[in-house]
């Protein structure tokens, strides 16, 4: 990655608002989950592709794809992908209409009503008071897609390697890609004691990409151990282990940063666990 990850800020902005396109279709077209899980994102490794939660029952299981890089959606029928279409110098109302336009010409399919927007507070953009995408700097889209492809291969070696972990999601909310490891799985995950492990792109925290594993319920006075690769505890605001990009991107090749994210991973879940 030769683009510093404190320079995706604007990228992760509108893309973070373009994926909300995905948000929506879940929730106008797939039953509500008490977790939320029905606004929730996948990836998709082999296409690069961020997958909105399929629709249920009767008819052709339809659900949206959106590509990070030219900021590209479509709708996905039957696991067969439609032709895309890009977001940039398209307003956020002029890509609702073109999406549901696209989901209402599936043949027996969800219709094509207005998408409701999720009702959560987002971050604040141009592309909100009515300004068209554009895509970012050159490579930064590019960048932010590596992020992600990059998070989804270190969570699955974690789900690989622990009993009890969730099934990999993207929270449109925050935009992070997740698991919780549950220590109680016989409780269920809302009430198990939990390790959440994930990959934020950015936010009002950190502005650029970070690694965060966090411990729940947070522990009162938790015994603070040293964290390898740069890692470091962060206790103001919500308590957890952090590994910003800048400390991943200071190991040298993709195989180098990739072991020192699971290294930091593997040290933080084990902290984490003692303190629980």
């Amino acid at each position: 990655m030769s683009i510093s990850p404190k320079d995706l800020v604007e990228a992760r902005l509108e893309l973070h608002h373009a994926v909300q396109l995905l948000a929506s279709f879940g929730q106008t077209h797939v039953p509500p989950r008490d977790d939320d899980s029905h606004r929730s994102m996948t990836w998709d490794p082999e296409e690069r592709v961020f997958l909105s939660e399929p629709t249920e029952g009767a008819g052709p299981s339809v659900r949206v794809w959106f590509r990070p890089v030219g900021l590209t959606a479509g709708v996905r029928v039957d696991g067969e992908d439609g032709p895309g279409f890009s977001l940039v110098g398209l307003t956020q109302d002029q890509a609702y209409a073109t999406l549901a336009e696209r989901i209402g010409e599936v043949p027996g399919g969800a219709g094509g009503a207005p998408l409701g927007r999720p009702e959560y507070e987002m971050p604040e953009h141009a592309v909100t008071e009515g300004a068209a995408f554009t895509g970012g700097a050159p490579g930064h889209l590019e960048a932010l897609a590596e992020w992600y492809a990059g998070a989804y291969e270190n969570l699955e070696v974690l789900v690989n390697t622990e009993a009890h972990v969730t099934e990999i999601r993207c929270w449109p909310h925050h935009f992070d890609i997740a698991v919780l490891v549950l220590l109680d799985p016989e409780k269920g995950a809302a009430d198990s004691r939990s390790i959440g492990v994930g990959m934020s792109p950015g936010d009002g925290g950190y502005a650029e990409p970070y690694w965060y594993v966090t411990p729940y319920p947070a522990p009162p006075e938790p015994a603070l151990a040293e964290l390898p690769s740069g890692g470091h505890w962060r206790t103001e605001g919500w308590f957890g282990g952090v590994l910003t990009g800048s400390a991943v991107t200071a190991s040298a090749g993709v195989e180098a940063r990739n072991e020192a994210t699971r290294v930091f991973l593997a040290a933080a879940v084990s902290a984490g666990r003692a303190m629980l």
